[in-house]
């Protein structure tokens, strides 16, 4: 409703990394008429064997924890339109941002960083840009409260793309707790443990853990469930990225566990009706507001017994997980699907445009 011409945009979007659940993202997105979108990382080049949008891989320099990508700023001023992460430990962006230039700016990510100290900047950079595109609309009330044009903000909600998710409503086959994800410290994958090993003796015993990734934190955990004497009952899957083999361990899940981080496996989640848990002050970047206590996922105190409880209710009573499943699944359809993520892209580039 923005546009002023009908003539094909060029959007340049930068990246860290392509990672592969963004491939359909990017694919969506040229698939929008008149977008011509590049993608310039530097990563590994797409394993897709015709994705729809172009891909530039540029050298990266890091120094102190900030990072630099060569020669993006001389190509950036062949488009129209370029995204940038919204990440200030990249000063590549920063200077795209504020370079002379004849291309409009957009500013996507969440918006927050750990570092509260740094908000002042990224309120600064904000304002300087022609659009804000945010993971999620809480964010977006922060940015308007500190004086950004609430016209220029948007939404785009991070989600992933799931091909004919097959929701499981047979109760009796929800028979594990279930991680997908890398195996990393923040997750606190080890009071998913704890948990289940106070819970073992009160559940039935075909009840398992199954975790899915891989990490720097394997070989703890093993030897983690080694020493919980619950090793029969606990099976490390390594990595695993097909969909089709994923679905076979959603359709047996009680639900998706990951006590220290909500991130997009929460949305991975429910796109296949399984609820999620995690603790209520688990670092997310935004996902966790998906989650509604006791209505398609739980919000723990942080506390290893409460979980254990919540390892007892669900193992006792599988019909809840199918319930909260449904409710898990009916809000990404409404609300989280990857079309709707493309929409907030698409007003954004629109709108800075316009």
């Amino acid at each position: 409703m923005y546009m002023k011409n009908t003539k094909d945009v060029r959007i340049l979007i930068t990246q860290g990394a392509l990672l592969h659940y963004r491939v359909p993202v990017f694919n969506l997105l040229a698939d929008e008429e008149r977008f011509q979108v590049t993608i310039v990382h530097s990563g590994e080049p797409t394993t897709l064997a015709a994705p729809k949008y172009s891909e530039v891989i540029v050298r990266k320099q890091s120094m102190y924890g900030m990072y630099y990508q060569s020669d993006i700023l001389q190509m950036a001023d062949s488009f129209d339109v370029v995204i940038g992460m919204f990440d200030i430990r990249w000063l590549s962006n920063i200077m795209l941002l504020l370079k002379n230039r004849s291309y409009k700016f957009v500013w996507w990510g969440i918006g927050k960083g750990k570092n509260q100290l740094f908000d002042p900047l990224r309120i600064w950079l904000a304002k300087r840009s022609d659009a804000l595109l945010l993971y999620d609309a809480s964010a977006r009330d922060v940015y308007i409260h500190h004086g950004i044009d609430a016209r220029k903000v948007f939404v785009a909600s991070n989600t992933v793309a799931v091909e004919q998710p097959i929701i499981n409503r047979n109760p009796l086959d929800r028979i594990s707790f279930l991680f997908i994800g890398s195996l990393h410290p923040r997750k606190q994958l080890e009071h998913m443990l704890y948990a289940f090993q106070m819970a073992s003796g009160h559940i039935p015993d075909n009840v398992t853990v199954d975790i899915v990734g891989d990490g720097s934190e394997m070989e703890n955990l093993r030897k983690l469930t080694q020493s919980l004497g619950i090793m029969d009952r606990v099976v490390f899957h390594g990595a695993i990225t097909n969909e089709q083999e994923l679905r076979c361990h959603f359709a047996r899940a009680l639900a998706v566990v990951s006590p220290g981080q909500a991130g997009l496996s929460v949305l991975h989640s429910f796109a296949h009706g399984v609820p999620f848990i995690t603790q209520e002050n688990a670092i997310s970047g935004g996902e966790i507001e998906n989650i509604k206590n006791r209505v398609n996922g739980f919000l723990y105190t942080g506390s290893i017994v409460h979980l254990a409880q919540i390892m007892v209710e669900l193992s006792n009573n599988p019909a809840l997980s199918v319930q909260m499943g449904e409710n898990a699944y009916v809000h990404y359809t409404q609300n989280r699907t990857l079309g709707q993520m493309i929409s907030g892209f698409r007003d954004a580039v629109n709108y800075s445009l316009s």
